[in-house]
């Protein structure tokens, strides 16, 4: 294979692992009307107290803030978030998830675990090792 095929196959390979986890997240929780980003959304501020606003979600996923915005919307609107103005500055709100379902949370808890178990299937520790530092300095290679 020419080194521009394998440079197209690895950008598809990416997309694609995106892609197929938008799919099972929409599938895991079928039941809901979320958007694949308000599902990131919880899911990211469920795992991660030290972060709670929409520019904060917006830099760790790459995306813009207006995209996060209106999905902190919708689910302020559905009742999963609420959002308090900062008293230092007005500009800033912090959001608190809210999510009394216990099977919602549940599924919310275990869908990014779930998804990495189908992923690194048949994959050793030392492989799965050694693919996180490959990622973490391709990473480094675009910042």
């Amino acid at each position: 294979m020419d080194e521009r095929r394998a440079r197209s196959e690895d950008l598809s390979i990416f997309r694609i692992i995106v892609k197929k986890y938008h799919e099972f997240e929409k599938k895991e929780l079928s039941e809901y009307s979320f958007t694949p980003n308000e599902i990131s959304t919880m899911i990211y501020l469920r795992e991660n107290s030290d972060i709670d606003t929409a520019k904060q979600i917006s830099d760790k996923f790459a995306v813009t803030q207006s995209l996060i915005c209106r999905s902190v919307d919708s689910l302020i609107k559905k009742g999963y978030l609420t959002a308090e103005t900062d008293r230092d500055d007005r500009r800033i709100n912090h959001l608190t998830l809210h999510i009394e379902d216990e099977e919602l949370s549940r599924k919310l808890d275990n869908l990014n675990s779930k998804y990495l178990d189908i992923l690194f299937k048949g994959i050793s520790d030392a492989e799965r090792d050694q693919f996180r530092m490959t990622l973490g300095r391709i990473l480094d290679n675009i910042r």
